[in-house]
């Protein structure tokens, strides 16, 4: 259901099924659903084992809100899942990550067959860049993940996320279509990394990664670091170890 507020009328959306994330665009009076199938399937539930990566397939659909009774949906449209690795994998959604985002990022596992409870595999996240009203696809492999995850979608097809390698945390950005579709974020280099005393102990659920196209904020228990994309832009709040992304 959604609620117009300039129009004080409440619309019934029929989503289908096997939802993995959805976004309501502020402007354009639209919600955009996406939803994972299994290619060769005849619609059904999926196996909640997961699907096989190479059967997997995403389907994004459009649902418009202009009409103040109905609903109307635009021609949806698949998508392939990035390339892997290994194609020997079953991927499935984890709402309950999805939902630790507020639902700014869907998150799917793709994850062996013979896997080890603690191994998180591989997550594809999914965002939704709002100026492109586009959907971008973001694959961090198994040595890029924790169990719990500090990410968030900056800019357009740009994520920002906490890495940790041997307890030591640090920012890195997820490019897709660069050259390294992965590196660290080396103007941000951060007060917990120099500082912490524990800092081999720390691990990225410690910490909350917020931000957009104008500001990058990290969060946690010694305080808020913020770094600008714009050299004009001042917070207007006192914040603690933040430096500029020049």
């Amino acid at each position: 259901m959604q609620w117009d507020f300039s129009l004080r009328v409440s619309r019934m959306i029929d989503v289908a099924a096997n939802l993995v994330f959805m976004n309501v665009h502020p402007t354009l009076d639209s919600l955009t659903t996406v939803h994972l199938e299994q290619n060769d399937s005849n619609g059904g539930p999926p196996d909640p084992t997961g699907i096989p990566y190479n059967l997997a397939q995403l389907r994004i659909m459009k649902h418009w809100l202009t009409d103040t009774s109905n609903v109307t949906q635009a021609v949806s449209k698949v998508v392939a899942l990035p390339e892997v690795q290994d194609i020997d994998l079953l991927i499935q959604s984890k709402t309950e990550i999805s939902e630790a985002f507020n639902d700014r990022v869907g998150i799917l596992i793709a994850q062996t067959r013979t896997r080890q409870p603690s191994d998180l595999g591989s997550i594809i996240a999914i965002a939704h860049d709002l100026d492109s009203d586009e959907i971008f696809l973001h694959v961090l492999p198994p040595e890029h993940t924790s169990p719990r995850l500090c990410l968030a979608p900056i800019d357009r097809n740009l994520l920002y996320y906490i890495r940790v390698e041997q307890g030591k945390p640090t920012i890195w950005i997820s490019h897709p279509n660069a050259q390294i579709p992965y590196h660290p974020a080396k103007s941000m280099d951060t007060h917990f990394m120099r500082d912490s005393m524990h800092a081999h102990q720390r691990d990225s659920q410690e910490f909350v990664l917020k931000g957009d196209n104008d500001c990058v904020l990290l969060v946690d228990d010694e305080g808020m670091s913020a770094w600008c994309f714009d050299e004009a832009a001042q917070p207007s709040c006192a914040i603690t170890g933040g430096i500029q992304l020049g």
